[in-house]
């Protein structure tokens, strides 16, 4: 019998509702469980189920970025996947991010993948985060545990809300170191369409790189990317070719953001 590829999109059977759902990355088998015993909407209980964009992010740091060294923080973690997938593909520490109602099933995940996440050796851990707090930005990082900004910043489904878009910025924008200049293309592997060379990007940009995606439901997702440019972020919307083959003719769309130095 010959072995059929692991996939996403598995057209034999139907795993969206399944309360245990398994996700290979290299040599990783990473299993999360889902909850659909409570009503899901925008509004309410988002976390508790895993959405493509969490995956196609996934999928997205596998192929393109180099994880060694690094530090990653995911915003609006749910269940967890981005976070998971790059403790197993080499970051050194990850921190996963929600509200307190979201980390006790974030928290379930997390030992639920203890034997593959110590294979891996990396530190990680959840804390909570609320994108409209007012704090400044060195409480916040000492709330994560972190000495100085993370290298990279992960978000996932997590632009539905317009109402929360200024405050998704800033809590990005706080997050970001925009004055060290340290290289940060050791993280992403640049395509050759890539229009700016390392040095140039290195030279302006803040060594903090944020990954974002989300589907366009007609919620004016798109935005965010206004409000980014507008707060001094470089916005690029990674081309279609580059995502998973999976997802290439969905309505998926991730984009990259840097802080310009001040």
């Amino acid at each position: 019998m010959a072995l059929v590829p692991w996939s996403f999109k598995n057209i034999h059977a139907d795993v969206k509702h399944l309360e245990r759902r398994s996700f290979v990355f290299g040599n990783a088998v990473i299993e999360l469980e889902q909850s659909y015993s409570q009503q899901i909407n925008r509004e309410q209980n988002t976390g508790n189920v895993i959405w493509d964009g969490s995956y196609i992010l996934a999928r997205f740091i596998q192929d393109n970025l180099l994880l060694s060294t690094s530090v990653v923080v995911e915003l609006g973690s749910g269940s967890g996947l981005g976070g998971l997938a790059s403790a197993v593909l080499g970051a050194n520490r990850v921190v996963l991010t929600d509200l307190d109602s979201q980390l006790p099933h974030l928290n379930a995940n997390i030992e639920r993948n203890k034997s593959v996440l110590s294979d891996n050796g990396a530190i990680i851990y959840s804390r909570s985060l609320d994108w409209t707090s007012s704090d400044a930005p060195e409480v916040i990082l000492q709330r994560l545990e972190l000495e100085k900004p993370p290298n990279i910043i992960l978000a996932s489904e997590t632009v539905y809300l317009p109402s929360l878009h200024t405050a998704f910025v800033r809590c990005i924008q706080n997050m970001s170191d925009s004055n060290t200049r340290v290289a940060f293309s050791s993280h992403l592997k640049y395509p050759p369409a890539f229009t700016w060379s390392k040095e140039e990007l290195e030279a302006i940009y803040s060594p903090t790189l944020v990954l974002v995606t989300y589907k366009r439901r007609g919620f004016g997702e798109e935005a965010v990317q206004s409000i980014a440019k507008a707060k001094g972020f470089y916005v690029f919307e990674v081309p279609r070719a580059w995502l998973d083959k999976e997802f290439q003719n969905d309505e998926q769309y991730v984009f990259q953001l840097w802080r310009r130095k001040i």
